[in-house]
């Protein structure tokens, strides 16, 4: 078992509850994904946890694979009509019968331990076309997260290493992947009337935006692996 696994399987029965602690947070989070795929994509979530983003989204076929055996106990208790998987994306291809539309990845990335063989793993259930989205925490804020942690005020997040955009980009486009968007969502990311909205209303404009605490990358899959990307340099 790897530690990943091991720290997840210890954090699931408290998972729901660190969410609808810090609700404000993942309900941007349910949006941004909610906004962004259609009814009628075959979507799946790597990292699915216990399957609540997932669960929120209106699509036709919908599958979510975790590591951790003790998330997709509860995500099948609480969401029985959707498939759900203890899986590493290594053994997609037993349980995959056709690729899907949209593949999503929400506060997974830091977590996985190798990330070109995750991703290698993955174009073996996409088509040319695919979007891949990735959400995933700014590293500038990784000292407040970690210091919140220590408070009491987040989950622990157990093992994980922050990536950054332009590596996790040029990794990908080596792999067929193409950057094709990037956002940013939440500079303030605590729940008080009229106050958050306004800062995070703030926090959209340029330059600012870049402080926000989620990065927000969507990617389309070529279906050939490229080189070099041109957007890997150039990010916006």
């Amino acid at each position: 078992m790897s530690d990943v696994q091991s720290h997840f399987d210890g954090e699931a029965d408290r998972y729901d509850h660190w969410k609808q602690r810090n609700w404000y947070y993942y309900d941007t989070i349910k949006r941004i994904y909610r906004e962004r795929i259609a009814k009628d994509d075959a979507v799946l979530e790597v990292g699915c946890g216990t399957g609540e983003i997932l669960a929120g989204i209106q699509t036709g076929r919908a599958m979510g694979i975790d590591i951790s055996p003790e998330m997709i106990r509860i995500a099948a208790a609480k969401h029985p009509q959707l498939e759900w998987h203890a899986a590493t994306t290594a053994g997609l291809g037993t349980i995959v019968g056709e690729p899907f539309d949209v593949v999503f990845l929400s506060d997974v990335i830091e977590h996985i331990e190798d990330v070109p063989a995750t991703f290698r793993d993955l174009r073996s259930v996409c088509r040319p076309g695919t979007r891949l989205l990735i959400n995933m925490a700014n590293p500038a804020w990784e000292p407040l997260l970690l210091v919140l942690e220590k408070l009491g005020k987040k989950m622990p997040e157990g093992p994980h290493h922050r990536i950054s955009v332009g590596t996790l980009t040029r990794t990908l486009a080596d792999l067929g992947f193409a950057l094709e968007r990037r956002d940013h969502e939440l500079l303030f990311p605590a729940y008080i009337p009229v106050v958050s909205a306004l800062v995070n209303a703030i926090g959209r404009l340029p330059l600012i935006r870049r402080l926000s605490l989620i990065e927000i990358l969507e990617y389309r899959f070529s279906g050939e692996i490229a080189e070099q990307d041109s957007l890997a340099g150039h990010l916006p």
